[in-house]
């Protein structure tokens, strides 16, 4: 999702509308609405639709005829690539234009790294391989998390200097500063010795103690101490991506306990190419009551700071990194922005400059974070000098650079759209993750000039999916003869949430009408689907199965024992207004609860199991203890739904049967 610390991205109808294994070239304006000219402005677009399976990622970007860097990432971690990036220099109040080429060019090798991320393991061979990414269980002692990995944490590094994010529950971040613009981390790993200082190499500059430190994330008790991951199913470090662009690192808490709710939550750090600052992004705190979380930065020695509302704290001072080394004394200066919307509160007590920060709607709080070691020459670390770098930071926020992309030569490939929940959508599939979104298997039974945007999104009802924006997404990528599928219901039902639940006959309907009125205003198809079945064969005389939620942690297929011959649905009233507003309408509808229904009815109760989530412990590294979900698909029940909408739709649109290779 983009936010208030990213450039603002904006497509033309035609935008990144092209086949799958062809080139495509796109032009890409960069704006700059500063009076003040902006450096190494970070850009992404979104290529997940262009490059599939193993196709080789060749693209090139160009200014005025010359070839800039760029990297491709896969940055859901599901094996494809998704996103291209790129840096520009803006002038200015004013912009500059990028060609870009996906599809052809080059894979990006010849350019040569600007930063860096890496994640080691300790052995006792003292080799500490490089790993991917790294997880432990939540019961695993903070100390042998701590020892386990090398250096302590993942570390993610830019010209400026590195960070490390300890890996253990306190996830603080420490600094690493520099006197040369140059990439050192993988020699020294913060432990720099007397030899590598001799020859200029920097050192770890920051010791944080209890305090904050430089942007670490904290949750807020009741009587406003703060407190670390302490209570977690589990604990992930990932590198995300490692280049000459950017470098992105990835830590992830399942079931984080904070004041008796559970969150799922995942940190994001990016450092880009040229930048002082590091991107934070925090997901997964969903309905978390006001002033749950907090930030900031840590009171320095001998020094000065402040913490403001509108979302500012600064410090300036000097620290000892190493108490064993009293002498041994580091100037630096610390600083984190945030978006004044985010924050509920600021204070200072005797360690910290804390802002207390709201997550927005989607359960998502962003905030950079930037530090300068004096060891760096001209290094800005006086106070008044610090407030200014940060003060254009700042600004930088408030007034994003804007992204036009627009696609040079129109395309003819048909273009399926999908908006929906979790059952449709595209799944992470680390720890080898066996859940599939059947819209995620849609593209596997097509052939020709077609290709799948499926913007489905777990958790989400039709009023979530418009209440945070991203219906406002997908109806600018919209162009005319493409064609959208609609499918909401799952969490349109949930009464409990009222960020999600809607009525039907009332608002699920309107939600419903606004998304097949707008596309038809694009000239699109829209096609209304109601919800697929859920997996309920309740015992003989009860009307549902209520443990069903009980069992999706923990694998006890006993608890299903009693269960019934006959499958009954769960959706009621939820059924009715995807047909009611297409006839309203006049456009497609596609019953695809009844027609699972019986598909999963004419499996029967036991071997109806084998395409839902049912999963032993100890089977996958996702869940370790295993589950049982009767909502969700596994890979086998994904590809089987798939197989069925897709042969509704060859059925129902008989300009798409030429592009269903299941057609009937």
């Amino acid at each position: 999702m983009m936010n208030t610390f990213r450039s603002i991205l904006t497509f033309t109808a035609a935008a990144c509308a092209v086949a799958s294994q062809a080139a495509a070239q796109f032009d890409v304006t960069v704006s700059n609405p500063s009076a003040a000219p902006r450096h190494a402005v970070g850009v992404t677009i979104p290529v997940k639709s262009i490059f599939w399976g193993n196709t080789l990622p060749l693209a090139s970007v160009k200014i005025d005829g010359a070839d800039i860097p760029w990297q491709i990432d896969d940055t859901d971690g599901d094996g494809r690539p998704d996103e291209l990036a790129f840096t520009v220099d803006l002038p200015a109040g004013a912009g500059v234009s990028a060609k870009v080429t996906l599809g052809e060019g080059t894979d990006g090798s010849q350019f040569k790294p600007s930063t860096w991320a890496s994640l080691r393991l300790r052995d006792h061979n003292r080799r500490y391989p490089e790993a991917g990414s790294v997880t432990f269980p939540g019961t695993d002692t903070p100390r042998h998390v701590y020892d386990a990995v090398y250096g302590h944490g993942i570390m993610l590094e830019g010209s400026h200097g590195g960070i490390r994010v300890y890996a253990d529950n306190r996830q603080s971040i420490d600094l690493y500063g520099k006197k040369s613009p140059r990439l050192e981390l993988a020699e020294t790993a913060f432990y720099t010795t007397p030899d590598k200082e001799a020859e200029g190499y920097g050192c770890d500059i920051l010791w944080a103690g209890n305090s904050i430190g430089a942007g670490s994330f904290r949750a807020v008790a009741p009587d406003g101490t703060l407190f670390a991951t302490d209570s977690v199913a589990a604990r992930t470090q990932r590198v995300i991506a490692s280049g000459p662009v950017r470098s992105i690192v990835e830590v992830s808490t399942p079931r984080w306990k904070v004041n008796g709710r559970e969150y799922d939550m995942t940190q994001r750090y990016t450092i880009w190419a040229g930048h002082r600052d590091i991107e934070v992004d925090i997901y997964g705190l969903y309905g978390a009551p006001e002033g749950s979380f907090a930030t900031g930065v840590l009171c320095l020695d001998n020094g000065d700071g402040f913490v403001s509302a509108r979302g500012t704290a600064i410090s300036c001072g000097t620290s000892t990194p190493d108490k064993k080394r009293s002498d041994h004394i580091e100037t630096l200066a610390v600083g984190i922005c945030a978006p004044d919307s985010l924050v509920y509160d600021v204070r200072e007590d005797s360690l910290n400059y804390l802002l207390t920060l709201n997550p927005d709607a989607a359960g998502h709080i962003s905030y950079s974070i930037a530090f300068a070691s004096a060891k760096e020459e001209g290094a800005p670390v006086s106070i008044a000098r610090w407030q200014a770098c940060m003060d254009d930071i700042a600004a930088r926020h408030s007034q994003p650079s804007t992204v036009t992309v627009s696609q040079t030569e129109p395309s003819d490939t048909v273009t399926i759209m999908m908006i929906g929940d979790s059952t449709m959508a595209d799944k992470v599939l680390k720890g080898e993750n066996q859940e599939r979104g059947w819209g995620q298997m849609l593209p596997t039974l097509l052939n020709g000039p077609v290709r799948v945007d499926n913007h489905a999104v777990n958790g989400r009802s039709s009023k979530s999916f418009i209440d945070e924006g991203r219906w406002d997404k997908v109806i600018e990528r919209l162009r005319p003869g493409d064609y959208l599928i609609i499918q909401f219901g799952h969490n349109d039902e949930k009464a409990s949430d009222p960020s999600r639940h809607t009525l039907p006959g009332s608002t699920f309907d309107a939600n419903l009408t606004r998304f097949a009125r707008e596309a038809l205003a694009k000239g699109a198809t829209p096609i209304l689907m109601n919800s697929i079945v859920r997996r309920n064969f309740p015992a003989p005389g009860a009307p549902t199965v209520t443990v069903d939620d009980k069992y999706k942690k923990g694998y006890h297929p006993e608890a299903f024992d009693t269960e019934g011959s006959r499958l009954v649905d769960t959706h009621g009233p939820y059924l009715d207004p995807p047909r009611r507003v297409a006839e309203s309408l006049g456009i497609p509808f596609i019953d695809m609860n009844a027609i699972t229904h019986n598909a999963i009815q004419a499996l029967g109760r036991d071997a109806s199991r084998e395409y839902f989530m049912w999963i032993p412990a100890d089977t996958y590294p996702f869940a370790p203890e295993g589950k049982i979900d009767n909502t969700h698909l596994n890979i086998k029940g994904a590809t089987f739904v798939a197989t069925l909408a897709a042969q509704a739709l060859a059925d129902t649109l008989p300009l798409l049967r030429p592009y269903i290779s299941v057609a009937r």
